[in-house]
């Protein structure tokens, strides 16, 4: 779009003594004289050799002579004041209107600049073939800027650019990559943008021309104001990031503040505005409050805004699980996101169940505790974050939603999980205990019980166990048996509630207890949870065994096996036969022993019960964990599947016989305890004892 500076002299096939080109190189005048000899220095330069060529058809070969010896006198000019800014080239020519079988000298500049201009003068001896000279001269090049504005919000049109040209030959055309052909663009949204600029130059016209310039630039934008809100209970904590800080918030009922305390159950719409007026909105869902059971179904339903707008719809979410309770360190569950595609409406659905129970497993406290315990191992908190991600290429929503929650180790049967019975209605009105058994039950003075329980309220601070024990003397006594503060909502707590492990036969010493009531009480000694009632039975000596499971609900119940028991021994052998070959010692055994196991078994039963109790026993059936209490231990059994009569309706009372496995023993060892030892008080003498 600009022409450099150049210079062109055409020059006859014969060149004149004493015709010369003189040229303003730098500010000084310099003479390339045609004359014989050598050639010279300083400002008169002879580059002339030949001044008789002789003409032959199709060449001239004294012509080329002459126009080497110009070019290279030129060159060395150039070369002695380090002058590099110059290209001298020369070549012949047969179509020359004026020198038919002349060349031409070029001298041209490779880049612009005014000083880099020729002034120059011709003398050519009177009727003698000599040199014609053109120039063309330095235009100012065409130069081109462009002023950008920012995308104002995340998201937006509001970036801008303008172009500006100067020098050149205009108008000029403006070609932009994304097939916009005006000079300047508004509405622009945030990326990489070029345009290429073409003037109007001719390019018939001899010199060396530049006719477009390329542009590249990138709209810039703020980042999104991102919204992360997180619901405990009827609380909701609300972060915001991104954007321009100065945020204004705005909540669908209202309200103005960021953090909301004490909201009913329900839908929440909040939008934050920054500094730029730039927003983003956020749907928060305060649950009708509840816990989920991890044999069950953890869901999460999602629905979209506006689906029709948003093609490609599909829902990404993160689990996040606290591995140890109120440690705040909550792990991802899987690196990447689950992601789902919305339906025809824009909705889907998750269920997180399996993710969760592998992080759950059964509280079994400490051998003979007399305390009560949080059952930490039962429960844990989660929270789910989700977005949604739509378009083509994909974008990621500029918000996520987190929802706190907590799972309890368990289950419900599916007829009853899908009533929903539980939850809207059963735990409100019972309050119960985590267990199945029947609220009154009958249990010996040394049976080891337990109930759960869970605090099912935002506001409590703090219960007592309160124990109302009835004697054999017909008086009867309230005995506040454990305190617990700090407590939370979800949480589930162990209670030992067997006799001796409250102590009860400490309260009235002489005199036994008939039964006693085990129930629940908040700091104001409203009574928070359902009653139990246990009748002691007499002990009359005979054997019993007490098997402790984990029961559907993620608590802990006790069963007695009555009577004397079988245990069977069935031992299994990894073997390797050998030949027994002559000369080998007769001590060699022909069948080699690798290893040796034994697996022990126990016939049992639990004698006759009422065909009710029998029936709760379902849950010892489906148990998935059973330890047998034994003089100093827990020793986890397996119940082998069995085919069992749990109802007779023609029968009042029945019985349950059933096997438990215990550890394959490797080796006899009997269970040694401490009745094993000789009393410290007891002279050091050797009797005779079991181990």
């Amino acid at each position: 779009m600009a022409r450099k500076a150049s210079l062109t002299i055409t020059m006859g096939p014969a060149i004149a003594t004493g015709c010369y080109l003189e040229l303003t190189i730098n500010g000084t005048q310099v003479r390339f004289i045609a004359n014989e000899g050598t050639f010279g220095s300083g400002v008169n330069r002879i580059f002339i050799q030949n001044q008789n060529p002789t003409i032959v058809e199709g060449e001239s070969p004294d012509m080329v002579a002459n126009i080497k010896a110009l070019v290279n006198v030129i060159r060395n000019y150039l070369q002695e004041i380090g002058e590099t800014r110059y290209l001298v080239d020369g070549s012949l020519t047969y179509s020359n209107l004026n020198f038919p079988n002349g060349g031409i000298v070029g001298i041209a500049a490779d880049e612009y600049s005014d000083s880099l201009n020729f002034n120059y003068s011709v003398y050519n001896v009177p009727n003698m073939a000599g040199m014609i000279v053109t120039t063309t001269t330095n235009d100012n090049p065409a130069t081109a800027s462009v002023e950008t504005q920012s995308v104002v919000c995340f998201g937006g049109t509001t970036g801008s650019a303008n172009v500006t040209v100067t020098g050149g030959y205009p108008p000029y055309n403006f070609a932009w990559s994304d097939g916009e052909t005006t000079q300047n663009r508004p509405l622009l949204a945030a990326g990489d943008y070029k345009v290429t600029i073409t003037d109007s130059t001719d390019l018939s016209v001899s010199g060396n021309h530049v006719s477009k310039i390329e542009l590249e630039f990138s709209i810039g934008q703020p980042s999104q104001v991102n919204i992360q809100s997180e619901v405990q209970g009827q609380n909701i904590t609300v972060t915001v990031s991104g954007g321009t800080p100065g945020y204004t918030y705005a909540w669908s009922d209202g309200v103005a503040t960021q953090n909301r305390e004490g909201l009913a159950p329900g839908s929440y719409q909040l939008t934050v505005t920054d500094a730029n007026g730039c927003s983003s909105t956020v749907s928060v869902v305060i649950r009708d409050f509840r816990f989920y059971f991890s044999r069950n179904p953890v869901p999460l339903e999602l629905q979209a805004e506006d689906p029709e707008l948003k093609p490609n719809l599909s829902f990404l979410v993160e689990l996040w699980v606290e591995r140890e309770y109120l440690s705040c360190d909550f792990e991802k569950v899987v690196p990447e996101p689950l992601e789902h595609p919305a339906d025809s409406s824009g909705a889907t659905s998750f269920d997180f169940r399996e993710f969760l129970d592998c992080y759950l497993s059964p509280y079994l406290p400490e051998f003979g505790t007399k305390a009560i315990a949080r059952a930490d191992s039962v429960f844990r908190r989660f929270y789910i974050k989700h977005t949604q991600k739509y378009g083509s290429p994909a974008v990621l929503a500029p918000y996520s939603q987190i929802d706190s929650e907590y799972v309890l180790l368990g289950g419900l049967d599916t007829p009853e999980s899908q009533a929903n019975t539980f939850f809207t209605s059963y735990l409100q009105n019972r309050k119960p205990f985590f267990t199945w058994d029947l609220p009154e039950k009958d249990v010996y003075t040394d049976q080891p019980e337990f109930l759960f329980f869970m605090p099912n309220s935002f506001t409590l601070e703090g219960f007592s166990v309160q124990v109302k024990v009835s004697f054999s003397d017909g008086t009867s006594a309230t005995h506040e048996a454990f305190t617990q503060g700090g407590v939370k909502r979800f949480e589930l707590f162990c209670v030992p509630v067997g006799h001796d492990q409250l102590g009860l036969g400490e309260l009235k010493i002489g005199v036994g207890v008939s039964n006693y009531d085990v129930y629940v009480v908040d700091p104001e000694g409203t009574v928070i949870s359902e009653v139990r009632r246990f009748n002691l039975l007499p002990d009359y000596g005979e054997k019993r065994r007490y098997l402790i499971y984990a029961n559907s609900m993620g608590g802990l119940n006790t069963l007695v096996a009555h009577g004397k028991a079988k245990q069977k021994f069935d031992p299994d052998s990894l073997t390797l036969e050998r030949s027994i070959l002559p000369g080998t010692p007769s001590t060699q055994h022909e069948l080699e022993v690798r290893s040796k196991l034994g697996k022990v078994s126990l016939e049992l039963t639990t004698g006759y019960r009422p065909m009710r109790e029998i029936q709760t026993l379902q849950d010892f059936l489906l148990a998935e964990k059973v330890w047998l209490v034994e003089n100093d231990r827990y020793t986890p059994v397996h119940v082998p599947d069995k085919n069992q009569v749990v109802l007779d309706e023609e029968e009042e009372i029945g019985s349950l016989d059933f096997e438990v496995q215990l550890p394959r023993r490797q080796r006899y060892t009997p269970q040694l305890k401490l009745s094993g030892y000789l009393p410290p008080e007891l002279p050091l003498e050797l009797n005779p004892m079991e181990p």
